[in-house]
């Protein structure tokens, strides 16, 4: 961040401070917010209050197509799969088909989820800052199928996940994996399956309190723990289902989504950078009203609650803050004209799509008001985007047809850079491709082309003249987004659904340390949020620490499982317990997780082990692969959870064979075989099964039944 920067930021956050005096006392981290706060942050979340019809695809649908012709395609559809008396069947038999649900509509195919393994549940706590918060709680069972499906990640073999799935139907992340494994194949229907799949399953699992939230009119989108890696599939289910309902061209029921996938993060965080989705669909919706209504309640609420210190300790933390753009149209009315009156604080400025649809929803709501000659606030708001945002003027223009003079074309003021730079600010060169990626769409309705022409060319001299002056003496200062904002629009670009092509652009503006690090770009759980330990240490209340405490598929993750197990690795008679200390550090550092990987080095890594399984038989390497998949499984002898039956693969060796094996350290399938010990140490006792008993499966019907009358005696009221 540069001196100016500083500055404005500095000046910015005074001027805030002085706005909303009256509500940013200095309060203490247990005591909860004023009252005026709430009703403020209300009428926030209000504003992205979801219509549950308009989450239904098939509505949108039968509006655009008529349900005649809705109903004769499900029917030529279903006829080809199956006859009319099996799905009857399917429909008496399959309970899923009976059950209320808003995300999604079950599949006669899936399985019944009221009979299967799910191992999941949600709490709600009371946080006094961020108000209710609901989090996606593990079981021990769930974690050790956790375990596995990373077994099976790693092995870079689709085949691992299927069969991880077709004993665990309802995995999330299993699921989720599928999904992006088929559409990168190309089969979009199975991929938007599996997505629909995994959000039947959080559903289900939900407390009664996210759904009746997710169909009020008045209380908006519930608020979902993002800082959890349980919670964290939602916002990447959510996200994806978004690109599938835009290749469907439901455009409204794709706004929905993306309300509510804004609407999940407290206080206006955008983890997931909805806004990139919202600026395109509430133009192609005509949803115009909304968007301008939006802009300004989402920047009084972002600027409040950095006013509160609600994302971290104030000002003293800079990088969670983002610094307005300033531009040589600020001392004239275009601001105000466009709607940045003086208590706008341009948190919003960084957001290219924004500053460009918000003219283009200005003009829209001209035309609606018959304003057909003035257009002062259309004009105003495209100004002051072109300003901020010089660099989208070419390669708009070039994809609507618009031809500029060269002195335009060619000007420093108005070039991109190709990629990611060190020693410039490069996310407003990311976003434009995406926003013209995604918008080119919108300035081809007839005179919008030649408006935008005409605007470049009023104001190209002056944007030029200021250029010209060097960065000491410019007036125009581009914005600065918060590290916050930027992790969300990686995780954006990470997930959105884009050609490979169009991909391979977008990753080359992601930062070198972020695309270098595999933990980051894990298509399970992409750019995990920063660890904020550094300021939740000065929280007093614990529920506060726990609510920003981040986790991660690590250690402390998988520490639930292993309590049982007794400590038996390196001595002191196995009065320990795994799960704690340098029990879980096997001794070396790094965690079981660590621990499996050095137990495989004797095959030479990944590499070795891909040699050792393609000199194995078909049936033999499905075997192996499915009894690793096991290691946390338990076993009836008493031995290690899923240890390899290797009699079985060396049987009819002779006695010498057996003693060159013991020299070299075993070869493949004893450095397979050692894995567990390496993992959960020699003589651990057995592990509980993952499958439930019958008594658990009706335990969870008779709860999701009382859920289910929770709910119905809610919407009576």
């Amino acid at each position: 961040m540069s001196i100016d920067e500083f500055d404005a930021l500095l000046a910015s956050q005074s001027s805030l401070n002085n706005i909303h005096s009256s509500n940013t006392n200095t309060r203490s981290a247990s005591s909860g917010p004023s009252s005026a706060a709430l009703n403020r942050v209300s009428a926030f979340r209000t504003h992205l209050s979801l219509d549950p019809r308009s989450l239904d695809p098939s509505i949108e649908l039968r509006r655009q197509f008529g349900t005649a012709a809705i109903k004769a395609y499900q029917s030529e559809a279903s006829s080809s799969s199956a006859s009319s008396g099996a799905r009857a069947r399917a429909q008496t038999n399959n309970p899923n088909l009976k059950l209320r649900t808003l995300l999604c509509t079950p599949k006669e195919h899936w399985p019944p989820i009221a009979r299967v393994f799910t191992g999941m549940s949600m709490d709600v706590v009371d946080s006094p800052t961020h108000g209710r918060i609901c989090t996606w709680k593990h079981s021990k069972a769930y974690r050790q199928v956790q375990m596995q499906f990373l077994q099976a990640v790693r092995s870079y073999d689709p085949n691992s996940l299927v069969a991880l799935l077709r004993v665990y139907p309802y995995h999330i992340d299993t699921l989720l994996q599928l999904s992006e494994y088929s559409r990168h194949q190309g089969d979009l229907g199975q991929a938007a399956d599996f997505n629909d799949r995994a959000l039947f399953a959080l559903e289900r699992c939900a407390s009664p309190y996210l759904t009746s939230c997710l169909s009020s009119t008045t209380s908006g989108p519930p608020v979902v723990n993002f800082a959890k890696i349980e919670s964290r599939a939602f916002y990447l289910a959510i996200h994806r289902n978004i690109g599938f309902l835009g290749r469907r061209g439901t455009w409204r029921t794709a706004l929905e989504w993306s309300k509510l996938l804004l609407g999940l993060g407290g206080d206006g965080q955008d983890h997931h950078a909805a806004l990139l989705w919202i600026d395109f669909l509430a133009i192609k919706s005509r949803q115009h009203r909304w968007l301008l209504d939006l802009i300004q309640r989402l920047d009084e609420q972002r600027s409040r609650a950095n006013s509160n210190g609600t994302y971290g300790s104030s000002v003293s933390h800079v990088d969670q803050l983002s610094v307005p753009a300033r531009t040589i149209f600020d001392d004239g009315h275009d601001k105000q004209n466009a709607g940045e009156d003086e208590g706008y604080s341009g948190s919003l400025d960084w957001c290219v799509g924004l500053a460009y649809s918000r003219a283009l929803a200005f003009r829209a709501v001209e035309k609606e008001e018959g304003d057909k000659k003035s257009h002062i606030r259309s004009d105003s708001a495209l100004r002051l985007a072109i300003a901020r945002f010089p660099q989208v003027v070419p390669l708009l223009c070039n994809k609507v047809g618009v031809e500029l003079p060269s002195k335009i074309a060619t000007h420093a003021v108005f070039a991109l850079e190709p990629r990611f730079s060190s020693s410039k600010d490069t996310l407003a060169d990311l976003l434009t491709h995406v926003y013209v990626l995604r918008s080119e769409s919108l300035w081809k309705e007839s005179g919008y082309a030649e408006w935008l022409r005409s605007t470049v060319m009023s104001i190209s001299d002056a944007l030029i003249a200021d250029y010209d002056l060097g960065d000491k003496k410019r007036k125009t200062q581009p914005a600065s987004a918060s590290k916050n904002t930027r992790q969300g629009i990686y995780r954006h670009i990470l997930v959105s659904d884009v050609p490979d092509t169009v991909r391979q652009q977008l990753i080359a503006y992601l930062p070198p340390n972020l695309t270098a690090s595999s933990e980051q770009m894990d298509s399970f759980d992409p750019v995990p949020p920063t660890d904020i330990s550094d300021y939740s240490t000065l929280v007093s209340n614990e529920v506060e620490r726990d609510v920003e405490n981040v986790t991660r598929y690590n250690d402390e993750y998988f520490a639930p499982i292993m309590t049982d197990l007794p400590f038996t690795r390196g001595g002191g008679g196995g009065g320990g317990v795994r799960g704690t200390g340098t029990a879980l550090e096997g001794g070396e550092g790094g965690g079981m997780m660590a621990a499996f990987r050095r137990a495989l080095q004797g095959l030479g890594g990944l590499q070795g082990w891909d040699q050792a399984m393609g000199d194995m038989d078909d049936e033999t390497r499905e075997d192996v692969m499915a009894q690793v998949m096991q290691l946390v499984q338990g076993r009836d002898d008493g031995g290690m959870p899923g240890a390899l039956d290797v009699d079985r693969y060396t049987e009819g060796l002779g006695d010498d064979d057996d003693d060159v094996a013991t020299e070299t350290g075993g070869g493949a399938f004893a450095a397979i075989r050692g894995a567990p010990d390496a993992i959960w140490g020699s003589g651990a006792d057995d592990v509980q099964p993952i499958h439930r008993h019958d008594d658990d499966v009706d335990d969870d019907i008779e709860e999701q039944d009382q859920d289910e009358e929770e709910v119905g005696e809610g919407e009576h009221h």
